[in-house]
């Protein structure tokens, strides 16, 4: 299937057809999610996630015609593309660096996404514990009826909470360990 779908990308970019299609992310979109989960291959994922974003992008330019409906196509079309791409980068490990950039500019173009406001929050609780409880606490700003941002955060507090009773109780020096239990 993955060979088939590089073919169907190749031969669209060669020869696209006379009236653009929007649709044809998807096909980049399916190649991805056999990357992703069948061969694990993160890196030619998200190359076949950007590949079809810059089709889409010229299928869209090529329209002549941009209507509510068209645009609505390829705003929905490059926003399943791109939070696929968010996803991968929030569930690979050795992409952390790479993922807190994708995240900032995500949240940067969407500020009140609530969604992408908790998943990079839960990015950031791997590496810095400050920022990650900045951006849950804004993510319930941004709605205050999800529950996912709250329940996050007070996990995040309680696992804080344990790190420093544990050193605490290691410690034989009593003040140190009354602050740390503070």
């Amino acid at each position: 299937a993955a060979n088939n779908f590089e073919k169907a990308l190749a031969a669209f970019e060669k020869a696209p057809p006379q009236n653009p299609d929007l649709l044809i992310g998807y096909v980049g979109y399916r190649l991805a999610l056999i990357e992703r989960y069948k061969n694990h291959n993160y890196d030619k994922a998200i190359s076949s996630l950007d590949k079809a974003k810059n089709l889409v992008t010229k299928e869209y330019q090529r329209t002549s015609t941009k209507t509510e409906v068209i645009s609505k196509t390829f705003d929905n079309a490059i926003a399943d593309l791109s939070n696929f791409e968010l996803d991968i980068y929030l569930n690979v490990p050795e992409k952390l660096n790479e993922a807190i950039q994708k995240f900032e500019k995500a949240i940067q173009a969407e500020p009140n996404n609530y969604i992408k406001h908790v998943a990079y929050a839960s990015l950031l609780e791997k590496s810095d514990e400050k920022k990650a409880i900045e951006i849950y606490e804004k993510a319930i700003k941004i709605d205050p009826t999800h529950l996912t941002a709250y329940f996050n955060l007070g996990a995040m507090y309680n696992n804080i909470a344990a790190k420093y009773s544990k050193q605490a109780i290691l410690v034989d020096d009593y003040k140190k360990s009354d602050e740390l239990q503070q």
